[in-house]
């Protein structure tokens, strides 16, 4: 599934991850956000995806492989609310970085079975 990132740019800069850190993606979704985190933070780097939607975690098993290579990665099937029950199952005790992308994916409206809508 092709998956273009909302502002991945403008998340980029503000978040400004660098090699090494231990970065949360709270809203994994498709993956967009976190392949250019993941690009960013490199293989010394840690990235901890939360996805609340099982159905998004099936469908994005080619980007979180892409992931896999370049940065070690975490993914859990949680909410984002759920932040510190995950990470206290992983053991970190300190991210140097949270992002939350709580938008709607076009994906998700176009898929009766989500029950959203305009």
């Amino acid at each position: 599934m092709q998956h273009q990132p909302v502002l991945l740019n403008e998340v980029l800069q503000y978040l400004a991850p660098k090699p090494g850190q231990v970065i949360v993606d709270g809203s994994f979704g498709l993956g967009g956000h976190a392949a250019a985190i993941a690009r960013k933070i490199g293989p010394r780097g840690h990235l901890i995806g939360i996805e609340q939607d099982p159905r998004t975690l099936k469908a994005n098993q080619d980007i979180q492989d892409a992931i896999r290579r370049q940065t070690k990665l975490s993914l859990g099937n949680a909410n984002f609310s759920e932040l510190r029950e995950v990470l206290d199952r992983l053991k970190v005790a300190t991210v140097d970085a949270i992002l939350l992308d709580l938008g709607v994916s076009s994906f998700q409206l176009s898929d009766e079975e989500y029950g959203l809508s305009w």
